[in-house]
Parts: C-alpha cells; sequence; structure tokens
C-alpha cells in the first residue's frame, strides 16, 4: 500500500536525523541518557533474587498490583515489602529513542552502612550500593529526614533518579 511506504519512508528519514544528530553531538555518548524505570525494575528485581535475605520476588505486576507499574514486591526476613518505582528523566532524555547508559564510579557498601532509615530503606540501599552498578552514583534514606516517609532516592550518573517509595 501506498501510505505504508510513506510511514516507512519518513520512519527511515527520521532515524537518520536522529542518528546525524547524535553523530553531530559526539556520539551516542552524550546523547540522551538515563537508567529507565523498567531497566531499574529489572536490577532491583535480579539482585533482591541474590540476596539471601529475600524470600519470595516478584514486580509489583506479577504481585497483582494493578496500580503500580514499576515496583518490587519480596519478602524480606519474613517480612511482606513492596516498593513503587517513580523515575525523573536526565535533562533531555527522551523515552523514545534508544537508552544509552551513563557510567562513572560506582557507589560502594561503605558509603550506605551508616545509613539511618527503616530496615526496609537500608535493606534496599544495601542492594544497590553492592550491586557495582557503574549507573549509580548514590543512594539517600527519606525517613532519616524528620517527617517523611520511608523510601529511597537513586542518583545516576547520568543526573536521572529514581524514587523507591515504601508503600
Amino acid at each position: 500500500m501506498p501510505c505504508d511506504r510513506v510511514v516507512a519512508d519518513s520512519l527511515r528519514l527520521t532515524q537518520s536525523i536522529i542518528r546525524a544528530l547524535l553523530a553531530r553531538m559526539g556520539g551516542p555518548a552524550t546523547g540522551w541518557r538515563n537508567m529507565r524505570p523498567v531497566r531499574f525494575q529489572e536490577l532491583a528485581t535480579s539482585l533482591a533474587k541474590a540476596a539471601p535475605s529475600a524470600g519470595s520476588v516478584a514486580t509489583l505486576q506479577e504481585a497483582g498490583d494493578k496500580r503500580h507499574p514499576f515496583g518490587l514486591a519480596a519478602t524480606i526476613e519474613g517480612k511482606a515489602v513492596r516498593i513503587q518505582f517513580l523515575a525523573q528523566s536526565a535533562d533531555g532524555d527522551k523515552y523514545s529513542l534508544p537508552e544509552v547508559p551513563v557510567e562513572g564510579d560506582p557507589i560502594t557498601p561503605e558509603a550506605v552502612a551508616g545509613l539511618k532509615g527503616t530496615p526496609e530503606e537500608r535493606w534496599l540501599a544495601g542492594l544497590l550500593a553492592g550491586s557495582g552498578s557503574r549507573e549509580i552514583e548514590g543512594v539517600e534514606t527519606w525517613s532519616a529526614h524528620e517527617g517523611r516517609a520511608p523510601g529511597v532516592t537513586v542518583r545516576f550518573h547520568s543526573k536521572a533518579k529514581v524514587f523507591a517509595r515504601v508503600l
């Protein structure tokens, strides 16, 4: 069909323009970048499944939660825990384009050893710090600040953030 061909040609042209712009900017590494919610959920879920302190582990969706699109449901030392993931994009990030990870020095377990917060917050912060992920710049627990609900802010070298809210 002629219409399908026009759409396909337009898509190819758009992709060519995007590739040219990225090349002009010095390549994809200086283009749009972010640790996106889907990949963060995959990281957190795989880390939780490997953690000896966690029993059953699933995404919130797999656990039947239709209200929160991203998150983790786990049993941690016998206690059921649900954590929702919300993302803040890095400036200029476009989810319609391929993700390009930005790496730097990884956060270390020592960096979170003295963190104050709830057991769930410290557990998640410890998992992320022990992962060796070169995309994670730092973590901060919310309840360490008076009057705040439990959760963890995960900062990435891309300047994106994930807010992990304990439900």
